[in-house]
């Protein structure tokens, strides 16, 4: 079958590879249908440390189910499909208690379109996948939510999301702070926006997420050169700057008592200002998001309007423009 393959910075190519088989009575064989990057695969394609080459791009996906083992219960060939990006069995300790991310039974860190970093799991830019535990790992697209919108919902939907549905939940109309660059940022102060919250602030150095953010109105939207000491005070707070300088600046932000959630991905140990955390009462949440046990959830968002990922207003390519598409540099690309 054919994969698009990363072979090395702005190095991307169409190969054939051998066919996924499935992976046991629990398994499936899913064809993507639409595949969309996110904010890691647009600077892993620029040759970002730490993901060594060649291997199969894309996790964020929807596809149409081809095959299924003898134990799957929940779904049939045919059904069109949202994937799960980490791999997870549902029936460990830590699947058992929502933390997916984390599942026992697969390598730490097993991510599809990672390659050796994320346990060699292929990608998602590809004929085929093998889903190994697939009543966990798939859901169904609702009626009314487009393969668009659905490609991203395990992903940068869930991620965007978190930030804020849950603070604005127990708080209803708390103001919100988001700093950061990328899809991601952009995504949550949308759904803070449609959540009712009474002022969101957007913070970036990309223009063409402030446009973006400009254009969908309801945000206020600046633009920093490089992060400040620090923000006004908000009592949600989001950081996705991947920067110890900004998210110093956004804990800096969060008010007492208030909630701070790190989205942005460090790839290094990075100190916190645990003084000014414990006196103001802060609590600080960072992490991967649960892929597979929110998946349901970040469908049914899509469906009632919560959140919406084509405000990043994605560049559409069909597969054969893959290889060039992603290397635009577009905020979110969607194949």
């Amino acid at each position: 079958m054919q994969a698009l393959m990363y072979e090395g910075p702005r190095t991307l190519r169409f190969r054939e590879v051998d066919e996924p088989e499935l992976t046991g009575e629990a398994g499936a064989l899913v064809r993507p249908l639409t595949v969309a990057t996110c904010d890691l695969d647009r600077v892993i394609v620029q040759g970002l440390p730490g993901f060594d080459p060649p291997f199969v791009l894309g996790h964020e996906l929807v596809g149409r189910v081809v095959a299924v083992g003898s134990a799957v219960a929940t779904h049939q060939v045919g059904d069109v499909v949202a994937v799960a990006y980490q791999p997870s069995c549902g029936h460990c300790r830590m699947c058992g208690r929502g933390t997916t991310s984390a599942c026992r039974e697969v390598p730490r860190t097993s991510t599809y379109g990672l390659g050796p970093a994320g346990g060699d799991w292929g990608g998602a830019l590809a004929d085929l996948v093998a889903v190994p535990y697939a009543d966990v790992m798939l859901a169904a697209v609702p009626d009314g939510v487009s393969l668009r919108q659905a490609a991203s919902a395990s992903d940068n939907v869930a991620d965007a999301y978190r930030c804020v549905m849950p603070h604005l939940a127990e708080d209803p109309g708390a103001a919100v702070l988001i700093a950061g660059n990328g899809a991601i940022p952009l995504l949550a102060a949308d759904c803070a926006r449609r959540m009712g919250s009474e002022r969101v602030s957007l913070y970036s150095q990309q223009d063409d997420v402030l446009r973006r953010a400009e254009a969908v109105g309801g945000i206020d939207v600046f633009e920093v050169e490089r992060w400040p000491e620090r923000f006004p005070t908000h009592p949600v707070t989001v950081d996705c700057t991947s920067d110890a300088a900004g998210l110093h600046a956004v804990i800096a932000s969060t008010e007492a008592g208030g909630r701070c959630t790190v989205a942005g991905m460090h790839f290094s140990d990075v100190a916190v200002p645990m003084a000014t955390m414990y006196m103001k009462g802060i609590t600080l949440h960072t992490g991967r998001t649960q892929s597979a046990a929110v998946l349901p959830a970040m469908l049914a968002a899509l469906a009632d309007g919560s959140i919406d990922p084509l405000v990043a207003d994605p560049l559409i390519a069909g597969w054969e423009d893959a290889p060039v598409a992603l290397l635009d540099g577009a905020l979110k690309t969607v194949v």
